[in-house]
């Protein structure tokens, strides 16, 4: 495993300092240790305690280094996927994944349980024009105020069947947080549990948006039968929700057409059939 330069190290800090102070202006100072190939980020939040975030390992370049969230419940450092879907990434990608899960935005959750919700800063936290509206915004600002340790931790509660896992289903297909996919996502990349794994495609099925529509490929090429199945369900819902384009999914509806799993294929046929009616109807 290479080990960065000192000059590398110092860079790192510096990257992470100036992205602190612009993305995350709660936070009063930054703690990064180094030891051999790894570095250890903490953070201090104004008038907080020191929370620590995440641990990076060197990749060999300074865009590119793995990523681990410090789990709150064990202590350890657990790999774990950026927004990006893999597992390594540039610092600023990881900084942003640790300081949502543990980190809440008190300018926009108020001080206190009985606190009014800012709502200026909710918007601003969310990348939202403050008079702009509708279904998107709201799901948005939703999610942000649950908070990325909540909806991973609904995401878990329902892969494990833990009781009322219907309900946490049911805000996760709501909603459809970033989340809650990328927890999705790395449980099914990184789950022995054959069970678990299933249970993580077939809940992303009902949280995918278009981004995700290149990971059917990856399910339907899954040695699993049930995961391919519900890789081409995460298709239907895509198309039938209107989340992606028919055009977009043609490759994938070729791939289901010749499939080996004649599950596959006759779902790729009621697609077909679907995606002709909307065609007769426009």
């Amino acid at each position: 495993m290479p080990t960065p330069s000192e000059s590398t190290r110092l860079s790192l800090e510096q990257r992470l300092g100036a992205h602190a102070r612009t993305a995350w202006p709660q936070l009063a100072r930054l703690h990064v240790r180094h030891r051999g190939a790894f570095a250890y980020v903490a953070a201090e939040p104004v008038g907080g305690e020191r929370v620590e975030l995440m641990r990076l390992r060197y990749g060999g370049t300074a865009d590119r280094w793995g990523f681990a969230l410090r789990s709150a419940g064990s202590g350890r450092y657990e790999r774990s996927l950026l927004p990006t879907g893999g597992f390594a990434g540039t610092p600023e990608d990881a900084f942003d994944c640790a300081c949502r899960l543990h980190l809440t935005t008190p300018a926009a959750r108020g001080a206190g349980p009985s606190e009014p919700i800012d709502w200026q800063a909710l918007a601003d936290s969310i990348g939202a024009r403050p008079e702009s509206s509708g279904d998107r915004i709201a799901r948005q600002a939703i999610a942000a105020l649950l908070g990325d340790e909540a909806i991973r931790g609904a995401v878990d509660w329902y892969v494990e069947g833990r009781p009322a896992s219907e309900h946490a289903r049911s805000v996760l297909s709501l909603l459809r947080p970033e989340a809650a996919r990328s927890r999705c996502l790395e449980m099914y990349r990184t789950e022995p549990d054959p069970e678990r794994r299933r249970h993580a495609v077939e809940l992303l099925r009902v949280v995918a948006t278009a981004d995700d529509l290149p990971l059917v490929g990856e399910f339907l090429a899954d040695a699993d039968p049930a995961i391919q199945l519900w890789g081409i369900g995460v298709l239907d819902q895509l198309l039938y929700r209107g989340l992606a384009d028919a055009d977009d999914a043609e490759p994938h509806l070729r791939a289901a057409e010749h499939h080996p799993n004649p599950q596959v294929r006759e779902k790729h046929t009621h697609l077909r059939d679907f995606l002709a009616s909307q065609e007769c109807r426009g």
